[in-house]
């Protein structure tokens, strides 16, 4: 065994008491921001007055501000019937990166999922679409062989754009069609993304989202543990008086590394939804600005069941775009059927584990399908050749074998 676990014995210690202080802490700020949520619930007049100085004077802090005055800040809205029938689809994708150590250089994608048919018996159908690239302007970005965050954001763009492409062929449905994301909705790939890549990514995803709406459909991004603090954050420079930005800020209260999960999770029943919030962002603002229908909300959802045994934190946020946020029976449609699927295996919904589960390439597929290259390399006379480096770790790995503590 290579790590030894017992000189860590004393660091461990200090770890757990500095948990065991940080959830103290912690405890406190949530009782503050739960009485602020409740004090705020519906002062409608202070919290339009917050955010217009936000927007006027720093429009760079994210926050969020509740979509209309319908529901008060703190609502906990119960769980609605679910339609009698509705199609689900689901898409996820995953990759082999390219490796500059391996005898040819590539990388592939694996995109799919499922289309789930709710309250009909229909068994559920799959679809996937590997792709595979290995021409020099798909390998290089800038002269440097493209790495896991450039790739990972094409792979989020050919997710949207294959979710869009079910929902249009399911665009005849008669009853709800829900097309799911297992991520956020508002999508802007990491700066180390180059910068004419990032805009075209950003403008397909745009372009997807629209289908998706003109298919007829709704469309949900499922974000679990979101350590978004957007709710908090407004909360945080709500004050009776606020004509002043620079008070209002020199008054912010100040809540660590809290989560609008923490704070929601004392709130909401298994089943039961938050408010409809906007988010305010730059990001945002260019999504309204291209489409107005594709500005991006949000809401948190209990996810947990009723009968769940162990008492776990089962909140998660739920991207929907403005088209589906300003239908009441969108909305409820939404939290019906995401709340429905995470009751057949859990706090998670069925069809998103389903699309993973047909997607996910793992260490022996790369290798079979490495072995697959190498062969049909040989059928024209080119040797496989990988580096020394590579060539090494095989060697030096070669009948190890993985022990684990039990």
């Amino acid at each position: 065994m290579s790590l030894e676990f017992e000189r860590l014995t004393t660091v461990l210690e200090e770890m757990s008491q500095s948990e065991l202080k940080r959830l103290q802490r912690q405890d406190g700020d949530l009782t503050q921001a739960e009485a602020k949520l409740a004090q705020y619930a519906t002062n409608w007049g202070a919290i339009a007055a917050c955010v217009m100085l936000v927007e006027a004077k720093k429009p760079t802090l994210r926050l969020a501000r509740p979509l209309d005055e319908r529901d008060p800040l703190d609502a906990a809205i119960p769980v609605p019937p679910c339609p009698p029938q509705a199609t689900l689809i689901a898409v996820d994708g995953s990759q082999i990166l390219p490796d500059r150590h391996a005898a040819f250089l590539y990388y592939l994608l694996n995109v799919g999922g499922i289309v789930y048919y709710h309250g009909n018996g229909e068994p559920p159908t799959e679809f996937s679409r590997p792709m595979l690239h290995f021409r020099e302007d798909d390998l290089f970005a800038n002269g440097q062989l493209v790495d896991g965050t450039i790739v990972g954001a094409r792979r989020d763009l050919a997710e949207v754009e294959m979710l869009a492409d079910m929902a249009w062929e399911c665009r005849h449905e008669s009853h709800p069609l829900l097309a799911i994301m297992d991520q956020r909705l508002l999508y802007w790939p990491a700066s180390a993304v180059p910068n004419q890549e990032r805009n075209d990514i950003v403008a397909g995803w745009l372009k997807a989202m629209t289908k998706v709406r003109d298919s007829g459909g709704l469309m949900a991004g499922y974000i679990d543990r979101s350590r978004r603090g957007a709710v908090l954050a407004l909360l945080s420079l709500l004050q009776p008086q606020q004509t002043d930005f620079h008070a209002m800020l020199e008054h912010q209260e100040q809540w660590g590394n809290l989560t609008d999960a923490d704070l929601f999770d004392r709130l909401l029943a298994p089943g039961e939804r938050s408010r409809v919030f906007v988010d305010l962002s730059n990001d945002n603002d260019h999504y309204r600005q291209h489409d107005a229908a594709n500005e991006i909300c949000f809401f948190y959802l209990n996810a947990a069941r009723v009968d769940a045994r162990i008492s776990a934190k089962s909140i998660v946020r739920v991207d929907i775009p403005r088209w589906v946020a300003d239908d009441e029976e969108a909305v409820a449609a939404v939290h019906a059927l995401l709340y429905d699927q995470c009751q057949i295996l859990g706090h998670y919904p069925y069809v998103i584990t389903r699309a993973d589960e047909k997607v996910v390439v793992g260490r022996q597929d790369q290798e079979e399908f490495n072995n697959w290259i190498a062969l049909k390399m040989q059928e024209l006379g080119i040797e496989a050749e990988v580096s020394a480096k590579q060539g090494g770790k095989g060697f030096g790995r070669a009948g190890k074998t993985r022990h684990e503590l039990r």
